[in-house]
């Protein structure tokens, strides 16, 4: 009977756990917690290289997103110092296609014919008589006396005259009331048997002295 309570005894003994028990159970405690400590150095290490490579990702993002935000800053400052001149561009060749679209309208680039085509309210007259103007400085001689007037309005005497002194620089341009070589009448013919007339225009005629 003792000698099957010794054997259950054993049997117990080798079947307990032996750490409990024996010098070197006695120590696993130092083990365990050493390998805490381990597996802590590992889990710090572990996160101090996750937490690195963050940090290293997150400055090459950096990094990488530096440059178009380097590029967008550069391209702003240069539109807006490139804008004001597209504005003047742009503006300029709308001007020039709306001017343009107004010139094809009208019957296309209009050919001034004399410096009056585009300065009078009544355009043909204005041309007209700066034409007979031109006639007579080509066709009477230099240094020959004139006098230019408008036999139906004898009040624009004076102004004619200002006129005539300037469309006839080589000739001697008179009044109306004294005698001339060559009269230029305006608007309508001359009413005088001492001229004879050597050419008309629409804007007028002009005569010359036969008689004296």
């Amino acid at each position: 009977m003792a000698h099957g309570k010794a054997g259950a005894l054993l049997n117990l003994r080798d079947t307990a756990p032996r750490g409990r028990h024996t010098p070197q159970g006695n120590q696993e405690p130092g083990a365990r917690a050493e390998m805490r400590r381990a597996v802590r150095r590992l889990a710090a290490r572990g996160h101090a290289g996750t937490r690195g490579h963050g940090i290293a990702v997150t400055l090459s993002n950096v990094e990488v997103l530096s440059v178009p935000l380097t590029w967008l800053q550069t391209s702003s400052q240069t539109l807006r110092a490139v804008l004001p001149r597209i504005l003047l561009i742009a503006s300029s060749i709308l001007f020039l296609a709306l001017a343009s679209r107004e010139r094809v309208a009208i019957g296309g680039p209009l050919v001034a014919r004399t410096i009056a085509s585009n300065s009078s309210n009544n355009r043909k007259s204005a041309e007209e008589t700066l034409m007979l103007y031109e006639h007579a400085s080509r066709t009477i001689p230099p240094h020959a006396t004139v006098a230019v007037f408008k036999p139906q309005s004898r009040g624009e005497d004076q102004q004619v005259n200002r006129v005539a002194n300037g469309q006839l620089p080589l000739h001697v341009v008179v009044p109306a009331t004294e005698p001339a070589d060559f009269v230029v009448a305006l608007g309508a013919p001359l009413d005088d048997a001492r001229y004879e007339r050597v050419y008309e225009s629409p804007a007028g005629s002009i005569w010359r002295r036969v008689r004296w």
